[in-house]
């Protein structure tokens, strides 16, 4: 459970990096539905409703990347994926946590 949330973290921090590198809103765009397909699924398994509605309703970040995305489009994405991506750090930190104790 822990390695597959690990790896959508990593997905996520990916497709911010595409976010900035990318010049294609649209596939941008296609990435974005299929990474926060892959971790709702993820959730509705694995989790209770708190994190998906969580997940679901996270706005941006406020944050910006280091290097401008190429797109003005692209930073609306990349700051909603930062704020999710931010959710799945935390979520991993209160399973470890819990299974610390």
């Amino acid at each position: 459970m822990e390695a597959r949330l690990q790896s959508l973290i990593e997905q996520g921090e990916s497709l911010k990096s595409f976010c900035v590198e990318s010049d294609n809103e649209k596939a941008i765009m296609e990435e974005e539905v299929n990474w926060a397909t892959k971790v709702n699924d993820w959730l509705a398994d694995f989790m209770d409703d708190s994190y998906q509605t969580e997940f679901n309703r996270s706005g941006s970040t406020g944050a910006h990347p280091s290097t401008k995305p190429k797109l003005a489009s692209s930073l609306d994405v990349w700051q909603r994926n930062d704020a999710r991506v931010k959710i799945l750090r935390r979520l991993i930190n209160e399973i470890q946590a819990t299974q610390q104790k």
